[in-house]
């Protein structure tokens, strides 16, 4: 193919989005745009290359993923290598099991498919503290690049006609996959490469409409590179109005006009029209031949800047922007440009080095993953401050005979919830040692006995809402065989059952809002009231125990990393009257219940008025998806007197 430097202009403004969106500053929040633009640009210049090669007669698969290799691998595995002992000196222990997950799922292709799996997990951890969580958008290209030649040659042969079905079928296909199919499942939407397919689609359907034809000298073709660049910055533009980007036009996402964009900029700008004398600049040229490297290396250092320092300010931010460019230049001329000439670099030296480099990677991140407690052995200083909190044990259901789940084969008193009961155990025992108990909780699964309301789009969580109901019923009739028990702790994540609500409060009146909210209240306080009645009926004096006010995931990360490398802990602080709407509707539903029955509220120690702490007597006190870690519990158990609390009457 014939070298279009106004593409990689293009690159270095989809780069630029790109970083800009990593900084997580509001104004840049739908600048993810950029990586569809990516993938357009992919499809376009892979379906250049494959198509024009099998012209010729010169096209061979082992050529093909051999360039592959060179343009890929050797600066992702430099990266990698240079990430390994940041994360296992700065991170914390969970962090850094996660951190060996990528590393092996990044080495193997696949990144995208463990972010995936990581984002149904109700304890995942903020994406902004996952170091190469942008592999994610190499592995759905190194999957395209494995599968799409096997695909498209052979239809190729049969004619240009067939592979321009083929391609369009597989494009309309995948975009109807992920807009009707996966629906509101933006997560799946993101990571999936089965929902991504129809970008690399676009951008091959590009290089078909645009394949030996010249269109430069056309009068049409700088208009509509005009029109491409009005329609690609267009969304962007209106990023500031989420209603308004959130808004369908017809069946199209605000986002996939930008993609529109980008196509007709590939297709029409040239270096004899405007747009393509602007990409073509010397500037964005140079930024987008380093574009690859730039994406590598900007996430990490804005990731460990975060962790190591957790306030990162905008000028901050054009620091490490700096810092960035500098080392994708010196990646790029003395690692991508090297590698990609076969002369320079040899294939039995290119081959040493990524099976090498590849084994020393897979080994640790292999380590990290089946042996991630034994880090923290070897002197990594690793912690475990922010390990998930399951309480006695992770799966405590009555249909399970764990003996893990008791302290006492004759318990007196039941934590019966979601993670939000389980997190409740650690400050029970603190508070009293010897104290009876047994554990039946289940993630995700308020203690009521109808079906969990829980607000989430994601398909682990939507098969928690079909076990919630037959979790709680088992529950109930267990405590029947249990004849010794006294109390039970109630809690839960009482916030889910008003976040559907508020998800959707944009799109309906004030007054609307307010109808639906009175609903959804006196509807809850009916199903927990419905529960603790049973309790009564079995002679079980039920207590409920708040849901804590929730901080900011990076608050909560803040806390941690503050304690652990001695910094001022006030930044980490929140305010009451930050958190969500969901949890001040959940605070109005316990105040109604706590006219009836006795509630505990964890607030009266964690806030004072409106200011929240997230450190007590230098104890980071939550842990991921603002539930209270080990330590936090155990603290807090210990202020309140938690078991005196409990058999104390009202």
């Amino acid at each position: 193919m014939i070298y279009r430097p106004e593409i990689d202009g293009l690159r270095a403004i989809a780069v630029i989005a790109i970083v800009l969106f990593h900084t997580e500053i509001e104004l840049f929040s739908k600048a993810f745009i950029g990586v569809d633009v990516f993938f357009v640009i992919s499809g376009y210049l892979i379906t250049g290359l494959i198509v024009s090669k099998q012209k010729n007669g010169s096209f061979t698969l082992f050529a093909f993923y051999q360039r592959r290799i060179r343009r890929l691998l050797p600066a992702l595995l430099l990266l990698m290598l240079v990430c390994i002992p940041f994360a296992y000196s700065w991170m914390f222990a969970v962090q850094q099991k996660d951190f060996s997950q990528s590393l092996v799922a990044a080495t193997l292709f696949s990144s995208n498919i463990l972010f995936w799996l990581e984002s149904q997990h109700y304890f995942a951890a903020s994406s902004s503290f996952k170091p190469l969580l942008h592999t994610w958008s190499l592995a759905v290209e190194e999957q395209f690049y494995l599968l799409y030649p096997l695909l498209l040659l052979p239809t190729v042969r049969l004619g240009r006609a067939y592979a321009v079905v083929l391609i369009t079928l597989i494009t309309v296909l995948s975009a109807c996959y992920a807009e009707f199919y996966l629906g509101d499942d933006r997560i799946s939407q993101y990571y999936l490469p089965q929902a991504r397919v129809w970008l690399f689609g676009v951008g091959a359907l590009v290089y078909f409409t645009v394949q030996d034809k010249n269109y430069s000298n056309h009068w049409l073709a700088g208009g509509l590179a005009q029109i491409g660049i009005l329609l690609f910055f267009l969304p962007i533009i209106l990023a500031s109005n989420n209603i308004i980007f959130d808004t369908k036009i017809g069946v199209l996402s605000w986002a996939s006009i930008s993609i529109i964009g980008a196509a007709l900029i590939i297709a029409f700008a040239s270096s004899n029209n405007m747009v393509g004398k602007i990409l073509s600049v010397r500037p964005l040229v140079g930024l987008g031949l380093i574009s690859y490297s730039l994406y590598l290396w900007h996430f990490p250092i804005f990731v460990f800047s975060r962790i190591r320092l957790f306030d990162v300010s905008v000028v901050m931010y054009g620091v490490l922007a700096a810092i960035a460019l500098l080392l994708s230049y010196l990646s790029w001329r003395w690692v991508e440009t090297p590698f990609r000439d076969a002369n320079r670099v040899g294939n039995i030296a290119l081959y040493s080095i990524i099976v090498g480099a590849s084994a020393v990677i897979l080994m640790v991140g292999s380590y990290g993953v089946w042996y991630a407690d034994s880090f923290s052995d070897i002197n990594l200083k690793a912690d475990h401050t922010l390990d998930v909190n399951y309480g006695l044990a992770r799966n405590c259901s009555p249909s399970d005979t764990n003996s893990l789940c008791q302290t006492s084969d004759a318990p007196e008193i039941v934590v019966w919830g979601d993670s939000f009961a389980m997190h409740i155990v650690d400050g029970l025992i603190e508070s009293y040692p010897k104290v009876s108990l047994i554990q039946f909780t289940l993630s995700a699964c308020s203690p009521v006995l109808t079906q969990s309301r829980i607000a989430a789009n994601n398909l682990q969580f939507q098969q928690r809402r079909r076990d919630c109901k037959q979790f709680n019923q088992d529950v109930l009739t267990s405590l029947d065989e249990i004849k010794t028990l006294r109390y039970a702790i109630i809690s839960s994540r009482f916030s889910n059952h008003f976040a559907r609500l508020h998800f959707h409060s944009s799109a309906i009146t004030a007054s609307e809002k307010a109808e639906e909210e009175q609903s959804h209240l006196a509807e809850s306080i009916r199903d927990f009231e419905a529960v603790l009645r049973k309790l009564a009926s079995k002679g079980i004096t039920a207590v409920i125990v708040s849901e804590p006010a929730r901080p900011p995931g990076a608050n909560i990360v803040c806390a941690a990393s503050a304690v652990k490398f001695g910094r001022d802990t006030k930044p980490c602080n929140f305010l009451l009257s930050q958190t969500s709407d969901a949890q001040v509707s959940a605070r109005k539903m316990l105040k109604e219940i706590a006219r009836r029955h006795k509630v505990i509220w964890l607030d009266e120690l964690i806030c004072r008025q409106d200011d929240c702490f997230t450190v007590l007597d230098g104890t980071p006190i939550y842990t991921n998806g603002g539930h209270l870690s080990r330590q936090g519990s155990a603290l807090i158990g210990e202020k309140l007197d938690l078991y005196k609390l409990l058999i104390d009457g009202k």
